[in-house]
């Protein structure tokens, strides 16, 4: 029956289950189980298990949302211009050749015609994919 789950997966398991199972409660079937006071049946509950298994550290969406969070923080977001006429600026001199990116702006790029064509958000766009291809954390 356990598969070969450790004590902690298991009730990792299960408080995942029974915390989905509440989710989806109505209010009014959270109230007929729980009754007119939620935070007590809560800290009963709470208490009953913590004398059954002890202290069992984070769940594993606590888990998951810490290892999300520390990632978001590691992850380098490109400083690109903090306004549309500076993006637009730039790209131009992208296209032009006068910048440090010119080099890896395809042809696909070159061949956009006129740039006032684009909205600020494909601009946007492409220069955060020239960003990537340059690997650069700073335009």
């Amino acid at each position: 029956m356990t598969g070969g789950r450790s004590d902690q997966e298991r009730w990792h398991a299960l408080m995942d289950a029974l915390s989905d199972e509440t989710a989806a409660m109505s209010d009014e079937a959270v109230l007929r189980e729980f009754g007119g006071d939620a935070d007590q049946a809560s800290n009963f509950v709470r208490s009953i298990v913590h004398s059954a298994v002890g202290n069992v550290g984070v769940t594993p969406y606590e888990a998951t949302k810490n290892a999300l969070d520390r990632e978001k923080e590691n992850t380098p977001q490109s400083a690109l211009p903090s306004t549309p006429a500076q993006r637009r600026s730039m790209f131009e001199l992208i296209l032009a050749g006068g910048h440090s990116w010119s080099n890896n702006a395809t042809m696909a790029f070159r061949e956009l015609g006129d740039p006032a064509d684009l909205t600020d958000d494909e601009i946007i766009g492409i220069l955060e994919d020239l960003a990537d291809l340059n690997d650069d954390d700073d335009a």
